[in-house]
């Protein structure tokens, strides 16, 4: 399982994982099938389980006991970023359902992402899902956010 850094970067490459620290049982085979399509081709890497918003950045900060013990606890969590260059992601939310819940935690992960993060570019929020949901994906698509159906 891939352990967690206090800043993201391209810790592990294109080959599947036994599992991850923030992905459920039914995430998983989807990110599966996500790495094993020509899109994951473009990364030079991906990190897991991000945490962004105001105890990451305290934990960042100041690395006490309390604020790392705040961090893994309180933390709001990315699934995925995908990077696409040293300091340039995408961020990704694994959704085998619910998708439309996808579309808000995208909007309001690259915020809080860009708020901790403020060196690195967020590029593109994308929703990797295996169902196709026509008003979802013209709603994301005024949003800017891609869904990649796997």
């Amino acid at each position: 399982m891939p352990s967690t850094s206090l800043i993201p970067f391209p810790r592990y490459d294109g080959q599947p994982l036994l599992s991850y620290a923030h992905l459920n049982s039914k995430e998983v085979p989807l990110w599966h099938r996500f790495l094993a399509n020509k899109a994951a081709s473009q990364y030079i890497g991906f990190d897991y389980d991000i945490k962004v918003g105001k105890y990451a950045i305290d934990a960042i900060n100041a690395p006490t006991p309390e604020n790392m013990l705040l961090l893994g606890t309180m933390a709001k969590r990315i699934d995925v970023v995908g990077f696409f260059m040293p300091h340039g992601v995408d961020i990704f939310e694994v959704k085998p359902e619910r998708t439309t819940n996808a579309l808000s935690q995208l909007l309001f992960y690259k915020q809080l992402f860009i708020q901790t993060f403020p060196d690195i570019n967020v590029r593109s929020l994308i929703v990797v899902s295996d169902r196709y949901d026509e008003e979802v994906s013209t709603f994301a698509k005024s949003l800017d956010i891609t869904i990649i159906i796997v």
